[in-house]
């Protein structure tokens, strides 16, 4: 951000101290971990509950934290949120705490875990008897906190529990961009697609005149895939569905067959940098796999030029990423029988979209052989290879057509429209019936 969080300001008063006042609502005792405590001289007088401490192992980010609240607890499960998120959620906390006290085995604490495998270790509870292992931990100077959590036997919670709560997540942002503090500080609601853009300040030139603005860029983050635990692979993409990206990539790239292919599958990082921690099954024989895809054949009387045009439309209706920012490609699958939409994606990379086409049917065990894939990119020999292993036999683009991705084409079967666009299209295989 620039500035300590600390600082953060609203409306009538900081944001720590709006944060503080909610938690009063159902919490005695409030500690408050801080390096800086003569910030709260004023506070401390109004907020009688509140207690400062400092971290005894400083500079160890938020486990050090953490670690000191646990220290001089004096309950036996501790909330913990951090100083930049503005949205308390006062019922979850207390679905949480009722957990806590209906768990008939013992637990560490309460913790979300997002179906990618990502925690979310603030806004959770931790049991105090977590100082021990944290000590050692921070001794030994390693701090991450997302790895600590993995090893202890959290109660862990699902997004579907969270969700009931909080439909749009609002409980788990932190202010980490100024544009992430000018929408709490301007009271604007943050969804899911706001948290895949980024907004930035820039000059614009029009007609000859430099205009400052800001304007809505795609967000972009670094991946990285650790193949088990010997081989690292290093992709750039949209922080979004990356469990679909993952499963779509391996398979491209012959390393699965299916998802029982994959041991483990788990993600950490955050919205700018992510991991992706990978065990494979050990690789059988050739004469020993099977294939999830089958493939059609009867596809020549499926479509007509009308149903072409409504594709298209649908793809363009769905690209709302897109529309913000100009930075994304968009796919998706099509069931043939009825035109219905199964799946829509978009990346920064085209490839990165059917991945996680293929990826989240792979997971699903969908058989693609009876789908469309519907796509805004130009269509070369590289999306043609995926298309094939994936036995998808019908692709429709709004763009371009390569050379060789009509060699290829033409070689498997499948049939391949360019240039649909305003009841125009090039049929490069005169498959499709004309009415």
């Amino acid at each position: 951000m620039g500035f300590d969080k600390q600082l953060i300001q609203g409306e009538a008063q900081s944001l720590i101290e709006n944060i503080i006042e909610k938690l009063s609502e159902i919490f005695p005792d409030i500690v408050l971990v801080t390096h800086r405590p003569e910030l709260y001289d004023a506070v401390i007088k109004q907020q009688l509950q509140l207690r400062l401490l400092s971290d005894l192992y400083p500079d160890m980010g938020p486990m050090g934290g953490i670690h000191a609240g646990l220290v001089h607890a004096k309950s036996q499960f501790v909330y913990v949120t951090g100083c930049d998120m503005p949205h308390v959620n006062i019922d979850f906390i207390k679905s949480m705490m009722k957990r806590l006290e209906n768990s008939s085995l013992p637990v560490s604490g309460a913790m979300l875990k997002r179906k990618n495998g990502y925690l979310e270790p603030l806004n959770a509870f931790y049991h105090r008897d977590l100082v021990t292992s944290m000590e050692a931990r921070l001794k030994a100077g390693e701090s991450g906190l997302q790895h600590f959590c993995r090893t202890q036997p959290f109660l862990w919670l699902s997004e579907k529990d969270a969700q009931a709560f909080d439909a749009l997540d609002h409980m788990f942002i932190n202010l980490n961009e100024p544009s992430d503090l000018k929408h709490w500080q301007n009271k604007e609601p943050q969804n899911e697609e706001d948290m895949l853009v980024e907004r930035v300040s820039l000059t614009k030139y029009k007609k000859g005149k430099a205009l400052s603005e800001e304007d809505a860029v795609i967000r972009e983050c670094r991946f990285n895939l650790i193949l088990s635990d010997t081989q690292e692979i290093t992709l750039y993409c949209l922080p979004d569905r990356l469990d679909d990206l993952v499963m779509g990539w391996l398979y491209a790239n012959g390393m699965i067959q299916s998802k029982r292919d994959v041991l483990d599958l788990h993600l950490t990082g955050d919205k700018d940098r992510m991991t992706a921690h990978i065990q494979l099954r050990e690789k059988e024989t050739e004469a020993d796999r099977t294939f999830l895809f089958s493939k059609s054949n009867d596809w020549k009387k499926t479509l007509n030029p009308s149903d072409i045009q409504a594709l298209m439309t649908a793809l363009e209706s769905r690209a709302r990423l897109f529309h913000r920012t100009g930075g994304t490609h968009n796919m998706m699958l099509v069931n043939r029988e009825d035109l219905v939409v199964m799946d829509h994606a978009e990346d920064i990379s085209r490839h990165h979209c059917l991945h996680k086409l293929v990826g989240a049917a792979l997971k699903k065990g969908q058989d693609l052989s009876e789908t469309i894939l519907v796509a805004s990119c130009r269509l070369s020999a590289s999306i043609l290879a995926i298309v094939s292993m994936a036995r998808i036999p019908v692709v429709i683009s709004g763009a371009a057509v390569t050379s060789l991705a009509i060699h290829r084409a033409r070689e498997e079967g499948i049939s391949l429209i360019g240039f649909a666009r305003e009841q125009r299209f090039n049929d490069y295989e005169s498959y499709f019936r004309r009415d």
